[in-house]
């Protein structure tokens, strides 16, 4: 999805961060549409620190409150895709 853009040696953390967002935000838009939720880890201190996030970005799926699966760190499409699809 962001190929070696995402990774290209010098990018800074800003850059690095404004790639990932915008290759991510058709994931984020999908998945709100579809009524999931979609938490700013940034803003979402408290979120944080109950899910043990370390990573950015971090997906966690839940079902019935609790937690069914995870992805820490970037991730291609495909296999946030799959990982949906597989709990749904």
């Amino acid at each position: 999805w962001a190929g070696q853009e995402l990774y290209r040696k010098g990018n800074s953390r800003e850059e690095f961060f404004n790639i990932l967002q915008k290759n991510m935000q058709p994931v984020y838009d999908s998945a709100r549409r579809q009524e999931y939720e979609i938490w700013n880890t940034n803003f979402e201190k408290e979120l944080v620190q109950k899910y043990s996030v370390q990573a950015a970005p971090t997906l966690i799926l839940f079902k019935s409150g609790e937690e069914t699966d995870r992805i820490r760190g970037a991730a291609k499409k495909e296999d946030i895709t799959d990982l949906i699809n597989k709990a749904l």
